[in-house]
């Protein structure tokens, strides 16, 4: 699953580039892969389920992940340390529509109660399927 969901995101940073061509270099990692663009790095992290926070940092960041009940779970969890880190998304893919959706904690978080982000994340993930 791991190679699978970095190849997608791998395709979809290249696919978001076609126009801007702004990307220099794509370097492997162990976790995912680094994006140096002309203006900055961007660093992505493959994590099919996301159980770990532990990579969380104030560069440019994006946790790839699969979209489901489960990584939903997992960030209303931890809503209060995701939403410290202004560059951070979290995209959620699933390989078999071929979908996705973006969260910017920190963004999201500024007009969003807590009473209602799970019931607004579980809307995202429902949204593929229409």
């Amino acid at each position: 699953m791991f190679d699978k969901l970095k190849e997608w995101a791998i395709n979809y940073v290249k696919n978001r580039d076609l126009l801007d061509k702004k990307i220099v270099s794509i370097n492997d990692e162990e976790s995912g892969f680094l994006v140096e663009y002309k203006d900055k790095t961007h660093r992505y992290i493959v994590e099919p389920e996301l159980n770990d926070l532990s990579k969380l940092s104030d560069e440019h960041q994006t946790y790839v992940i699969v979209s489901g009940m489960k990584n939903i779970d997992f960030v209303v969890k931890h809503w209060k340390e995701l939403i410290k880190y202004e560059k951070l998304s979290i995209i959620f893919v699933d390989l078999g529509l071929n979908k996705r959706w973006i969260l910017n904690p920190y963004t999201h978080n500024k007009v969003c109660d807590d009473k209602s982000l799970k019931n607004g994340l579980v809307s995202l993930y429902n949204s593929l399927r229409e």
